[in-house]
């Protein structure tokens, strides 16, 4: 399947490593843009004595619900996202995280079965994410959610614990922003590998989307 990575032009020295290299950086979830990110409802099970402590959380008194991001970082345990879409036609995805069409999108080949590989579900509240020692719930069911004010984005998610995934001979094009840059645009047609056709792409009024232009030469 086909992935898209955008980059803004602030992030331009990101942008020549995932061009050099062919990895996606991985930030941490405090670094997302979300401000629901990681923010979920925990069911808390209060103590029942030892009958419920022996038997299993089905016995005592019954859950209650709190809405908080405390224990995050335990469900977590130090993995992190990198986000990509399928979307890269949405004029919004452009308008926001590519840098108000200055940026860039980079195209990526990969396996829907890549273990890493999470598609991210959109939902209408915070999702229930149960703690403890018994608990079942893992990072990748924290870090898969998001509500549906975000639906637009079409988002996968690598979920890793690595500062990079390596995606080697897997980047198929480059797509340039109508706006970018003179000097990023000679930039990225120096440096991309030579299997990767570089595009810009323009507005197509009819689709109210943004439209793929034939390739660039390259120097």
């Amino acid at each position: 399947m086909r992935l898209y990575k955008f980059k803004g032009v602030a992030d331009a020295l990101y942008a020549l490593d995932i061009a050099i290299h062919e990895r996606l950086y991985c930030a941490k979830y405090a670094d997302l843009n979300d401000p629901f990110e990681g923010q979920f409802r925990t069911i808390v099970k209060p103590r029942g004595g030892d009958f419920s402590l022996q038997f299993g959380a089905n016995f005592g008194p019954p859950a209650r619900i709190v809405y908080t991001d405390a224990d995050l970082a335990q469900l977590t345990g130090g993995k992190k996202v990198c986000s990509l879409t399928t979307a890269w036609d949405d004029v919004r995805m452009w308008a926001q995280y590519g840098d108000s069409f200055r940026g860039l999108a980079f195209e990526f080949e990969v396996d829907p079965e890549h273990p890493q590989l999470r598609q991210v579900s959109y939902v209408d509240e915070l999702p229930k994410i149960a703690t403890g020692l018994l608990s079942t719930s893992t990072a990748e069911d924290v870090l898969s959610h998001k509500t549906h004010h975000w639906s637009f984005e079409a988002e996968w998610r690598f979920i890793s614990d690595q500062d990079y995934v390596h995606l080697g001979g897997c980047l198929r094009r480059i797509l340039l922003g109508n706006r970018v840059p003179t000097a990023v645009r000679e930039a990225i047609l120096k440096i991309a590998p030579r299997e990767t056709t570089v595009h810009p792409v323009g507005l197509d009024p009819e689709g109210i989307r943004m439209a793929i232009r034939p390739a660039l030469e390259r120097p």
